[in-house]
Order: structure tokens, then C-alpha cells, then sequence
């Protein structure tokens, strides 16, 4: 794997960093992925040189131009050491192979055109809209380019650093978009019960309903599917059983499906290991990324590994999606959704793929529905 430096539009490669890798880590990546390691910000370029390039250009990656030879060599050093000594332990190598595979997707996602009228009467009733990164260009009507960052979060929950955060905007924002051609659909793919089938996944059980929450009515004896959701967030997630209780009518009766629902998802022994996995270091999610803050209690170390490892694998299936449909063009991810182009022709080879996705041996389903 090689180190590169954007040097007026180009990539010049400076170093190399790994060797039995392949692939092209920028200096802004390398800051990213390290932050992750180190939970904390991690920069190559201190405050002086960022305010230098700030002054005279919008564009952060001139910065080789503005510092001396020595100055340049001395950053890529820094940056070339520190990968070289991350590396040195399997875990973290394992999840930078994961971790490069997001990245690569993510910096791949095309800008998103709108129909003007509906998106400026959108702008006007939302204020939080009313940014210039909410702002089309006038000669093409599209939005400037989303940019996300996977060291946002402590679990890895995607946050948005520029462009349009489709994160927080409201759901029919995206009624206001078009397709870049009249012979293409947008389309939703929207994986369903993404975080319990992680939790599956965890605890080695077998899935065999597309629905997991019929599954668990069935073994649990719960009646509907939104009490079977509800006491799934307080098995996993330690979340009150107050308004389980008051669907149900029984506070006892909460308890009991709770404690039904932890035995279907052996959460008891997935709080045993983590516990173990804790310590010395941190525990660590499917992938390999470390969760520094859960430590704190069994059901803390639950809940982070569990939306940790279940908004890095949906990531990861979008992309093999986009592998396996090379027609597709994705457009935005919002959590464990992703908004994607696709020619009228290829809608039913997108249907089929987005049925097959799966992650060791357990079914990932998805819904497919027009935006």
C-alpha cells in the first residue's frame, strides 16, 4: 500500500507504507483511519500550515506546494512511522483491509441532482436546508458532493463533514430528487432488521425467516411484530421496558418477554465475551474496530458492538451490490440505506442482488422502493 499526496489534481506516491497490501492511502485517510485506532484526532499538518493553505486556496490539498522540501519529507515520515507501527498487531491490520473497503465506497458516491421548484420550497420550510451546501449549482441542478467520515463516532456510525447531510434531513427531501437520465429510476435499498441479524451473526444462531421479528414470535410467543421490536431494543440495547409495559398491559409481563428475548439472541453470552475481549485492550467490533467507550457495562458493550459492526456491514454490502450491478450509481448513504441510480433496465437485476446479499452464511434482506 502506497502513500500519495494530491499535487494538483494528482496522486504522487511518497511512500510505501505496506507492502504486502495493496491499494492508495491519501494523507487525509491515513488521518482517519488512525484517529479510529488512536480515539482521538490524529494530524499530520499542525495549525500553522492549515491557516497557510486556508489564505490562499480552497483547496486543503495544495499544501505541498506551500511548505518546504524538508518540511514535506518530515510530515511523510511522521505519517509513514505511524502506519508502519499501527500495524504491528493482527487485529488492527484484519480491519484495515474492512476499513479501506468503506473508505474506497464512500469516496466513490456520485453527486445528486434535484428538481429546483420542490427543493427550494423544501429549503424554505426547513431552515436547517437553508445552507449553501443544501445549495444546487445552476448550471447542472446538482448538490455539491457529500463527504462522510467513519471516525465521526465512537461506533462508526456515519457522520457527514461536508455537502448536504441527507442524515438529518427530513424523509421527504428526497422526493425532491431526480435521476442524472430520463432512462434512469432512484431507488431506496433498505436493509431490514439489519442490527438483530448482527446480533445473530454474533452469537452463531441460524436465521431461517427472511423476517427475523416472525422468527421471534414464533419461539418467543409474542404476539405482534412491534412488541417483538420492542423488547428486541431492551434485550439488546438495555433500553426501558416502560413502554413495553404499556403496550403489553403488565410490567411482569415485559420482564418475561425481555428476558425471552435475551435467551433467543444468548445475550448473556455475548456480555460474557465481550467482557473478556475487554480487556487488556479494547473490545472490538466484527470487523476489528476498536470500541474504546464500551467498557463500561455488559449492555454498553452490546449495544456498541452491535451498531458498530451493523453500520460497518452495510456499507460493505452496498458495495458488493454495486459489484455485482456495475449499473448502479450510489448516491447517498443514510445509515443502514442507500440511495442509488439505476437504469429502468437493470431495476429487476437490482431486485434479485439486493436478495442474495449476506454476510457468513446469514441472509441480509432488503427492501427496493422508488424514491
Amino acid at each position: 500500500m502506497d502513500l500519495c499526496l494530491h499535487v494538483k489534481n494528482s496522486l504522487l506516491r511518497v511512500a510505501s507504507v505496506l507492502e504486502d497490501v495493496s491499494g492508495i492511502l491519501t494523507l487525509p485517510m491515513l488521518e482517519e483511519f488512525l484517529s479510529i485506532l488512536e480515539n482521538e484526532p490524529v494530524v499530520f499538518l499542525d495549525d500553522r500550515i492549515r491557516s497557510l493553505v486556508a489564505t490562499v486556496s480552497k483547496d486543503p490539498a495544495v499544501w505541498p506546494m506551500l511548505v518546504s522540501q524538508s518540511r514535506r519529507q518530515k510530515i511523510v515520515d511522521d505519517a509513514t512511522r505511524s502506519i508502519k507501527l499501527a500495524m504491528t498487531t493482527d487485529e488492527n491490520r484484519r480491519y484495515l483491509a474492512t476499513w479501506f473497503k468503506l473508505r474506497q465506497f464512500l469516496d466513490c458516491l456520485a453527486r445528486v441532482h434535484v428538481i429546483p421548484k420542490p427543493w427550494s420550497q423544501l429549503r424554505e420550510k426547513h431552515p436547517a436546508m437553508r445552507g449553501k451546501q443544501f445549495t444546487p449549482s445552476i448550471l447542472t441542478g446538482r448538490l455539491p458532493r457529500m463527504v462522510y467520515t467513519t471516525a465521526g463516532t465512537t461506533t462508526g456510525r456515519l457522520t457527514v463533514t461536508a455537502g448536504p447531510n441527507f442524515l438529518v434531513t427530513p424523509a421527504a427531501s428526497r422526493e425532491a430528487l431526480r435521476p442524472a437520465s430520463a432512462d434512469n429510476d432512484l431507488v431506496i435499498v433498505d436493509f431490514t432488521s439489519m442490527e438483530p441479524r448482527v446480533a445473530t451473526v454474533a452469537a452463531g444462531l441460524s436465521i431461517d425467516d427472511d423476517d427475523i421479528y416472525e422468527q421471534l414470535m414464533d419461539i418467543c410467543d409474542i404476539e405482534s411484530r412491534p412488541i417483538a421490536k420492542l423488547a428486541t431494543i431492551s434485550a439488546l440495547y438495555g433500553a426501558s421496558e416502560m413502554r413495553l409495559a404499556e403496550t403489553v398491559g403488565s410490567k411482569v409481563k415485559a420482564k418475561s418477554l425481555v428476558e425471552s428475548v435475551r435467551n433467543f439472541f444468548a445475550v448473556d453470552e455475548l456480555e460474557r465475551r465481550f467482557e473478556e475481549q475487554s480487556s487488556p485492550g479494547p473490545m472490538r467490533n466484527l470487523f476489528g474496530r476498536p470500541l474504546f467507550d464500551a467498557t463500561r457495562t455488559p449492555r454498553l458493550r452490546v449495544n456498541h458492538f452491535v451498531q458498530s459492526s451493523a453500520s460497518e456491514l452495510a456499507v460493505l454490502l452496498f458495495a458488493d451490490l454495486c459489484e455485482v450491478v456495475p449499473t448502479l450509481v450510489p448516491l447517498i448513504v443514510i445509515h443502514d440505506a442507500l440511495v442509488v441510480e439505476v437504469p429502468k433496465t437493470k431495476l429487476a437485476a437490482l431486485q434479485l442482488a439486493s436478495q442474495q446479499l449476506s454476510f457468513q452464511g446469514v441472509k441480509f434482506p432488503t427492501t427496493v422502493t422508488s424514491v
